[in-house]
């Protein structure tokens, strides 16, 4: 953290990570079909970038000092999150769905007749679940340090996100809770 802090590298993670996520949105569904035919382990890593920066910057947030040296890249991390969460509210059907019933047992077999299509779609959907859940931590170490970050963070987190507005409808869905084929309540952690 200390190199990262050191060498005012945050910012380009928070940079990294927005390309990362337009990279996704908008240059993958229309290079999906070649992907599909690739290896899938290929695309999951393409993917998956967006959630290991997301992860790293889940950590490097929680000393004060990193946020700190953020500062202006904040603004830019807070609509990242709340874009995060305006998507899971639009999916409240999908979550609701999940918390309430129990997942099914999946048959091997089925696994292995999954299209490459459909494995890298599931393979989304999960990427997108963990870094929607990652987006709830860096929230919750940005107004941590509040008190030391500037005016502009404060205002994006309040006025322009709206952020306890976009997180009341969430703490009601509860998208980290799911049953299992058990019928047990798990809780997403990690």
């Amino acid at each position: 953290m200390e190199a990262f802090v050191t060498h005012d590298k945050i910012t380009m993670l928070v940079k990294d990570l927005l390309v990362a996520e337009t990279w996704k949105a908008q240059v993958f569904p229309m290079i999906k079909p070649h992907v599909c035919e690739l290896s899938s382990l290929k695309s999951y890593i393409c993917m998956y970038h967006e959630s290991s920066v997301c992860n790293l910057l889940e950590v490097m947030l929680y000393h004060r000092s990193a946020c700190e040296n953020a500062d202006d890249a904040l603004v830019e991390l807070i609509d990242y999150c709340a874009r995060k969460f305006i998507n899971m509210n639009n999916q409240a059907k999908f979550y609701e769905d999940r918390r309430n019933t129990p997942s099914l047992r999946v048959d091997p077999k089925t696994i292995l007749n999954q299209t490459a299509d459909q494995e890298i779609d599931k393979q989304s959907t999960d990427i997108e679940f963990s870094c929607s859940m990652i987006a709830f931590s860096l929230i919750r170490f940005i107004t941590d340090h509040l008190s030391d970050l500037s005016v502009p963070i404060v205002h994006q987190l309040m006025e322009a996100s709206d952020m306890p507005c976009a997180l009341v409808p969430l703490l009601e869905l509860k998208p980290w809770l799911r049953k299992n084929a058990k019928g047990e309540m798990e809780k997403f952690e990690d």
